[in-house]
């Protein structure tokens, strides 16, 4: 019976990838912890795998449909790739040394962007902004956000 809640569970996740951008963090790793009681270093690991294949999928079918600013996934995705190694290296980190801070971080990083999905979805009052085809900003601001979304990924998955 657990393998089909498994099952379930990343179906769950991979159509909320495909549909939205989310679903590995957002909804497996909450669900392998809390639901299945996986201690948060097996359910950040085993989180961070099984996102590859919905991001891989998920890229793979918005670069045929042309849904790609290539020069700032480069710059994204570099400073993404050395953030995630150093964010992976804190988890190790942080795991070896069984700091309890690791949940508390957790927590704040899947609390801040839904407190910030519900204010605007309750209070912004302004016409969403319209679709472009270029993410705005220079090169080095993307790398740094890259880098700081990848340490935030390398910790928490």
């Amino acid at each position: 019976m657990m393998y089909f809640a498994l099952i379930a569970v990343g179906i769950l996740a991979g159509l909320l990838g495909g549909l939205i951008g989310t679903g590995g963090c957002s909804v497996m790793l909450p669900i392998l912890h809390f639901g299945f009681g996986v201690g948060t270093p097996a359910a950040i690991g085993t989180t961070l795998f099984a996102v590859i294949f919905t991001a891989a999928s998920g890229a793979w079918g918005h670069l045929a449909k042309r849904n790609l600013d290539a020069r700032a996934a480069f710059w994204l995705g570099g400073g993404g790739l050395l953030g995630v190694l150093l964010g992976s290296w804190v988890f190790s980190y942080a795991a070896k040394a069984h700091l309890p801070v690791l949940d508390l971080v957790l927590g704040v990083l899947f609390l801040w962007p839904a407190t910030r999905m519900l204010w605007e979805g309750l209070f912004r009052r302004t016409a969403p902004r319209g679709e472009g085809t270029q993410i705005p900003g220079g090169r080095v601001a993307k790398f740094i956000f890259g880098s700081i979304i990848g340490i935030a990924t390398g910790v928490v998955g």
